[in-house]
C-alpha cells in the first residue's frame, strides 16, 4: 500500500511475520499517511508538508566517526498514526502547532532513512514512483531539497563516514538484488554491489560505517527454496564483497545494525522457529573475526533496531507477542551480557490497543536515547505515533503528534542531544 512521506524532527534546538523486505514489514502495518515535516522548538511544534505520496521504511543514522558527536548510531524501522498518544500515566503535551517546513512536491514516493552529519547536515533516503529519492536540507529547519539518485529501485537505510562519503542501500527496482548508492562530495551515483543467487528478492536494509574504508550492510534475501536467509556485506575502502552471515532458523532477516568499533558489531533482526511456530529476535555479533549468533530464548520477539554509545553501551529496540498482544520491547547490552529492559506502552489499560511497537532506537549519548514506532489507536483501524525517551534512569513515553489520518514513522537520527529527526 503507498502513502505519503513523514519527517518528524524532537527535542529542543539551541537558537532555533517474517521480518525482511517491504512486504513483510507488513506485520506492522502500513497505513496510508499524510506527508508532514514536525520540527519542535523549544516546546514548540512546528509541522509542515514532506511532499506528496511518500512513506518511510528505515532508517540509520551516522557511523562512529561521525562529526556530530561520535556515537554510532543504529537504524530500524518505525510506525506510526493519527492522534495524541495514550499511556498509562499523563503525557505532556507536543505544543502548539504553526509554521511550515516542505519537501519539493515532486518527492512523491517513500523515504528510507535519514542522516545528519551534524544540526545543520542532514539527508533523507528512500524511493519515488521513478526510482530511488534522495532528499537533502541544510541549515534546518529549511527546506528540503532533492539531491538526486539512480533511476529504478528503492533505498532502505543510509549513513555517513564523513562530509564527502555518504552511502544508501536498498534493493533493485525488479527487488532481485541489492541497490548501493554513494556520495563522495560530487553528487550520488551507483557503484556495484553483489547479491546472493537464489532468484527471490533480495534487499539491504541497514548500513553503518565505522570508518571510510570500513562499512557494513545487512539484509536479507530468498533462496532457491523461497525461505528467506541472512546477508551481510562489507566494504574495504574499495568495494563491497559478501560475507558468511549465519542462520538461526526458518526465515531470517536482518534489519539494523550498528558499530562501536571495528571489531565490535552488532546486527539484529528476526528468524522463524519451527518447532514452536514463533518468532525470536535475530541477534548477531562480529568480534573481527566473523559474525556469530548467540543462542537466545526470546520466542515472540522482534529486534528491529539497534544503537551503540559505545562498545559497552547499546540498545536493541523492537516488541513482543505475550499471548494476546504485541509490546514494546528493548534490550541494553552492558559490555559482557544483554539484559531486558522495561519500555511502556501507550494506550493501555485500552483493551482495544492491541499492537505497540519500538522500530527505532538512536542515542546522543549514555542518558539521552530516543525509540520510536507505534500503537493501535482504540478499535485498531489506524496507527498513532509512540515516541519515547530514555533519560539514564529508564523509558518514558512522551507527547508526539499524529497530524494525518494514519501517520508512519520508521526511524530516528540525532544530530546531537537537542536536535533529532524521525522519517516516516
Amino acid at each position: 500500500m503507498r502513502g505519503h512521506g513523514v519527517v518528524v524532527t524532537f527535542g529542543t534546538r539551541e537558537g532555533v511475520d517474517q521480518p525482511g523486505d517491504r512486504h513483510r514489514r507488513e506485520r506492522v502495518g502500513r497505513p496510508p499517511s499524510r506527508s508532514i515535516l514536525i520540527l519542535i522548538v523549544g516546546g514548540a511544534v512546528v509541522v509542515g508538508c514532506l511532499g506528496t505520496g511518500a512513506m518511510a521504511s528505515a532508517i540509520s543514522a551516522a557511523a562512529a566517526s561521525s562529526s556530530w558527536g561520535g556515537a554510532p548510531v543504529g537504524r530500524g524501522t518505525a510506525q506510526f498514526a493519527r492522534g495524541r498518544v495514550e499511556t498509562p500515566r499523563e503525557v505532556p503535551d507536543s505544543g502548539p502547532v504553526s509554521g511550515a517546513r516542505g519537501t519539493p512536491s515532486s518527492a512523491s514516493g517513500d523515504l528510507g532513512g535519514v542522516t545528519c552529519l551534524s544540526t545543520i547536515d542532514c539527508q533523507a533516503m528512500g524511493e519515488r514512483n521513478d526510482g530511488p529519492l534522495i532528499g537533502q536540507v541544510y541549515q534546518p529547519p529549511g527546506p528540503w531539497t532533492l539531491a538526486g539518485g539512480a533511476e529504478g529501485g528503492s533505498l532502505s537505510g543510509d549513513t555517513c563516514a564523513g562530509p564527502d562519503d555518504c552511502w544508501a542501500v536498498g534493493t533493485t527496482a525488479s527487488g532481485l538484488g541489492t541497490l548501493i548508492e554513494q556520495n563522495t562530495g560530487d553528487g550520488w551515483g551507483t557503484v556495484t554491489s553483489p547479491s546472493e543467487g537464489g532468484g527471490g528478492y533480495t534487499e539491504l536494509s541497514a548500513v553503518t560505517c565505522v570508518s571510510p574504508s570500513d562499512c557494513w550492510a545487512v539484509g536479507g534475501y530468498d533462496n532457491a527454496n523461497g525461505v528467506p536467509e541472512t546477508l551481510i556485506e562489507w566494504y574495504h575502502g574499495t568495494s563491497w564483497s559478501i560475507v558468511y552471515s549465519p542462520n538461526e532458523g526458518s526465515g531470517d532477516w536482518l534489519l539494523g545494525i550498528a558499530c562501536a568499533g571495528s571489531a565490535e558489531c552488532w546486527a539484529v533482526g528476526q528468524y522463524g522457529d519451527i518447532e514452536i511456530g514463533e518468532g525470536q529476535p535475530l541477534l548477531l555479533e562480529y568480534n573481527g573475526a566473523g559474525w556469530s549468533g548467540p543462542a537466545w530464548e526470546q520466542y515472540g520477539n522482534t529486534l528491529n533496531a539497534i544503537t551503540c554509545v559505545n562498545a559497552s553501551d547499546c540498545w536493541a529496540a523492537g516488541n513482543y507477542f505475550d499471548g494476546s498482544e504485541y509490546q514494546t520491547l528493548v534490550f541494553q547490552y552492558n559490555g559482557t551480557d544483554w539484559s531486558r529492559g522495561t519500555s511502556p506502552d501507550a494506550g493501555s489499560p485500552d483493551p482495544s490497543v492491541v499492537y505497540n511497537s519500538l522500530n527505532a532506537v538512536a542515542c546522543s549519548g549514555a542518558d539521552d536515547c530516543w525509540a520510536v514506532g507505534l500503537y493501535d489507536e482504540p478499535g485498531g483501524l489506524f496507527n498513532q505515533t509512540l515516541i519515547e525517551q530514555f533519560d539514564g534512569t529508564g523509558w518514558t513515553v512522551v507527547g508526539s503528534p499524529d497530524p494525518g489520518g494514519a501517520d508512519i514513522l520508521y526511524g530516528v537520527a540525532c544530530a546531537s542531544s537537542t536536535d533529532c529527526w524521525a522519517v516516516g
